[in-house]
């Protein structure tokens, strides 16, 4: 018969678990069924328009440093609470497609479902809370500049180009890493989105 430890202990290990999911998927918007990466994006984005008088850099720098610190812990939960499934599915899809005749891009394809699921949208959180914080360092917010820094952010996020997949395709290779590589790949994304949004802004392309 299981004692209160035991029913205290399996309490703690199903409160962190319900926490991890809530945090990595933002309080459920990961669950969108719609694009949920460009929906966890606009989390940030649409207060950031609502309020945009009171979003300097340190207000999103605060937001930054809140949500990347709980991101990865998030992540690493839910990632070490499945990655011996994980592992095991993915052996099984291949065995299962046959090694030779899977194509590479099908079997990477497979592998980024498992250790990245979906409904994890706090990275994109933190990508957009990067692309922001680069903007407002230089500029005052703007509607325009806000919105020019979340398509980018999309694009980037979405295309990957270098470093962006050479990073997370590196981080992909040590499980022990799979984590980390799910949040940094849209920290990079951030960054690059918000050069550009102010390079463009200097540049006087789009109207300040």
């Amino acid at each position: 018969m299981p004692t209160a430890q035991t029913k205290f202990t399996k309490l703690l290990a199903r409160t962190q678990v319900f926490t991890a999911y809530v945090v990595s998927s933002v309080f459920g918007v990961g669950f969108s069924p719609i694009a949920p990466g460009t929906v966890g994006s606009a989390v940030v984005v649409v207060p950031v328009c609502l309020f945009l008088r009171d979003c300097t850099a340190s207000v999103i720098l605060y937001a930054l440093l809140i949500s990347g610190l709980v991101s990865v812990p998030a992540v690493e939960c839910l990632l070490n609470r499945n990655k011996n499934k994980n592992l095991l599915l993915f052996t099984e899809n291949i065995a299962a497609a046959g090694a030779p005749s899977l194509p590479r891009n099908e079997a990477a394809h497979q592998l980024k479902k498992l250790i990245d699921p979906r409904f994890i949208v706090i990275d994109e959180v933190v990508g957009q809370l990067c692309a922001l914080l680069t903007v407002a360092l230089y500029y005052p917010l703007t509607y325009v500049n806000v919105i020019f820094a979340f398509v980018a952010f999309r694009c980037f996020d979405i295309i990957k180009p270098p470093p962006i997949r050479n990073v997370e395709r590196s981080l992909e290779k040590n499980p022990s890493l799979w984590s980390i590589g799910v949040v940094v790949d849209d920290i990079i994304a951030g960054f690059m989105a918000g050069g550009v949004t102010c390079g463009v802004y200097a540049c006087y392309i789009i109207p300040k």
